[in-house]
């Protein structure tokens, strides 16, 4: 099937599980509890996309000096803002990734290790969403059915995979190896001289290499990731109290994940639908009403991506995609 078609497919499945949602508690239920939200709550769940664009910056920054790449800050929040406004458009966020082009064209890094260093962001977050989902099903009691269960169980193999993954050298050359060898379209994408899938696989592992070496950057970038989460929780713990509603902070940073959790599986774009009902579905546990807890959602995804259309106007003011 072709690439534009699947997204296709995933997009419109995203839209649909979002009309099912709103239609099955109600459009008018909905509209009248965003319609009540407290607005200097609202405003100050809006003012939380500074910190949280900020923190993710600074993460993505040093993650680019740890391997030795002289990036600005400034350089840093405007790829990192592109790389969201790719992310909202593509499944899992794998857009996410662009930035590597960033990285090779202002510092004439190596395609490899552009890539890799764009990668390694996205795997510090998927270990920290991973964490803290897998210990919130259990800290919040959702595992009473045997599906759940298994999830749990799904979620602490990948964690212990990442982590044999990016502690030893030849565990991820004999991991990527076989599959770069089926993605030989990779090799073009990056412009790699020799497409050897060992040698591209040693290559991509440089950065985590180079990290090992320096803990204090990676207690940095490890605690800007947690950091980054722990703020789009409390955001969602402040637009549920907008709403009328009540919510631990604790509870509504595990909440949170779980739900990006969710959302990283690539059904729909960017988890659209998925990571919604998955976010009503336990606010309703804490006994927010679906119609509060749909509200919340819808408004946290519209806030999430405020920040990704900044992306959008930074990429589309790249002169590069002016002169195209």
């Amino acid at each position: 099937m072709h690439m534009k078609t699947k997204t296709a497919i995933k997009l419109v499945f995203g839209v649909l599980v979002m009309l099912v949602l709103f239609l099955s508690i109600g459009l008018d239920k909905v509209a009248s509890s965003i319609w009540s939200i407290n607005i200097p709550l609202f405003l100050l769940a809006v003012l939380v996309i500074v910190p949280l664009a900020f923190t993710g910056s600074m993460k993505w920054w040093l993650i680019l000096r740890s391997s030795g790449v002289p990036a600005s800050i400034g350089f840093a929040c405007r790829t990192f803002l592109i790389g969201g406004f790719f992310s909202f458009i593509t499944p899992s966020k794998v857009g996410s990734l662009s930035k590597f082009y960033y990285v090779k064209k202002h510092y004439g890094t190596p395609s490899s290790t552009s890539f890799s260093l764009a990668f390694m962001d996205k795997v510090f977050d998927m270990f920290v969403v991973l964490a803290i989902a897998s210990s919130g099903a259990y800290a919040l009691s959702i595992l009473s059915s045997i599906w759940l269960q298994a999830a749990l169980v799904i979620v602490l193999f990948m964690l212990i995979f990442l982590v044999l993954a990016f502690s030893s050298r030849r565990f991820f050359v004999a991991i990527a190896t076989p599959v770069l060898s089926k993605l030989r379209f990779l090799g073009r994408a990056l412009k790699i001289g020799d497409p050897n899938p060992a040698k591209i696989a040693n290559q991509l592992y440089d950065p985590f290499s180079c990290l090992r070496n320096k803990p204090h950057y990676f207690i940095g970038i490890a605690s800007a990731s947690v950091l980054y989460w722990v703020i789009y929780g409390l955001q969602l713990t402040i637009l549920v109290f907008a709403l009328g509603a009540s919510l631990g902070p604790m509870t509504g940073i595990l909440m949170a994940c779980i739900g990006t959790a969710v959302g990283l599986v690539p059904v729909t774009i960017d988890g659209i639908g998925t990571r919604e009902a998955t976010l009503v579905y336990l606010l309703s546990l804490s006994g927010i009403s679906l119609e509060a807890g749909i509200a919340a959602a819808a408004v946290l995804f519209a806030l999430t991506h405020v920040a990704s259309l900044a992306g959008g106007v930074a990429y589309l003011a790249d002169p590069k995609v002016k002169a195209s």
